[in-house]
């Protein structure tokens, strides 16, 4: 229906593996609730052998990130992680330094969480620290990440760490007058074409395709 919505099929990997061409991202699953979830990479700083990560961008195409299922998410310490748009901040959070601790989780203690906003499609993550003396210092790595996956009380952080990519959920939807088109079974003057299933429905937001 859509070429943002073309998956590939990458054969270097064995097996090989989904990806989502319009961004080169893994697909993990699709959801018939109007979601998706991708593999998507991390910023990382200070951290040895690993690149810093790209940024991805879905402006102007169905997929933005799902503000109900993600948090924005930072790991090390002595550093406030923000994520900006435009050049504006519009969110962070600041983990703190304490190796004796006994708590498992991410409350801003060697981890820290944040929600994001609604219909995110683009955001540059930035790392400052706390302290201008630990610049530097410390691995630090920060990823939009499926709050779902990332259960800090049971999940290893560390191991996290030397990651490249983590989970996302996007939302998807069609957009352009197509939910219309694709919730009459495709049929206008000039086409006639079933883009999905008969209960296909339309909202404000997105459409959401329940094939039952």
């Amino acid at each position: 229906m859509d070429n943002w919505f073309a998956v590939t099929c990458n054969t270097p990997f064995s097996p090989p593996r989904p990806f989502i061409s319009s961004f080169d991202l893994e697909l993990l699953e699709v959801s018939l609730n109007g979601t998706v979830r991708v593999n998507n990479p991390m910023t990382s700083s200070s951290c040895a052998n690993r690149s810093t990560g790209d940024d991805v961008l879905f402006l102007r195409s169905p997929f933005s990130f799902s503000a109900s299922k993600n948090k924005f998410t930072a790991v090390g310490c002595d550093f406030l992680a923000y994520f900006t748009q435009d050049g504006t901040a519009i969110g962070g959070c600041m983990s703190i330094c304490n190796g004796n601790t006994q708590e498992r989780g991410c409350y801003g203690i060697n981890c820290c969480q944040t929600i994001i906003p609604h219909s995110l499609q683009f955001f540059g993550a930035s790392i400052t620290a706390v302290h201008s003396s630990n610049i530097g210092r410390g691995c630090k790595n920060v990823f939009m990440v499926d709050q779902e996956w990332f259960t800090a009380d049971r999940t290893n952080i560390s191991a996290v760490q030397n990651m490249d990519y983590v989970p996302v959920v996007l939302d998807w939807g069609i957009s352009n007058g197509m939910c219309e088109l694709a919730a009459t079974n495709g049929s206008t003057a000039n086409t006639s074409i079933t883009f999905c299933g008969t209960n296909t429905y339309c909202s404000s937001n997105q459409s959401s395709i329940r094939d039952l």
